[in-house]
């Protein structure tokens, strides 16, 4: 199994962001549809890769007349513990295509708890963390000469990026 199975419903649900505030509507567009996403957060019961069911925070998006694309992504329900931090690389996104690029090099936090339950808490292209399945990804190691520029460079989801420019003239 690949991901996390809900055993019940979501209570608690609340309101993340919404439109232009949702920082991959145009990823959700490309791949759903377009439409007015939102994010929300709510808690339920979900059943772990190894078996084990849990009370977890969950994240979904949804759009009207697309519906909800529950990507099944738990913040929380499994004991965190940091600040170590390593690198991976992303070998196929199973059913989190908003979330997770392949060949893309994400941040990972420790979390041993998660860990023995075949997971990896990591940091997505959202730039929060998540847990997800653990075999999706692959270990790298990351050169030391090329550790200070990673550590110069990286994002929130630990993979560098251009900087944007403005169309617009800075104002002095």
């Amino acid at each position: 199994m690949t991901g996390f199975k809900l055993r019940g419903a979501i209570s608690e649900v609340e309101l993340i962001a919404a439109g232009k505030k949702v920082r991959i509507r145009a990823v959700l567009s490309k791949l759903y549809g377009t439409g007015r996403w939102r994010k929300l957060k709510g808690i339920a019961l979900v059943e772990l890769p190894d078996g084990r069911v849990v009370e977890a925070e969950v994240h979904w998006f949804e759009a009207h007349g697309i519906g909800r694309r529950h990507e099944g992504k738990a913040a929380t329900g499994i004991g965190m513990s940091r600040p170590k931090t390593r690198y991976v690389l992303c070998v196929r996104n199973g059913s989190y295509k908003a979330s997770l690029a392949p060949r893309k090099v994400y941040r990972v936090l420790a979390d041993r708890r998660a860990e023995a339950s075949s997971l990896l808490r990591v940091i997505d292209d959202t730039g929060e963390d998540y847990l997800f399945p653990a075999d999706l990804f692959v270990a790298i190691d990351v050169p030391t000469q090329a550790r200070p520029a990673f550590a110069r460079t990286a994002s929130a989801s630990g993979v560098s990026r251009p900087a944007r420019r403005s169309s617009r003239p800075t104002m002095r």
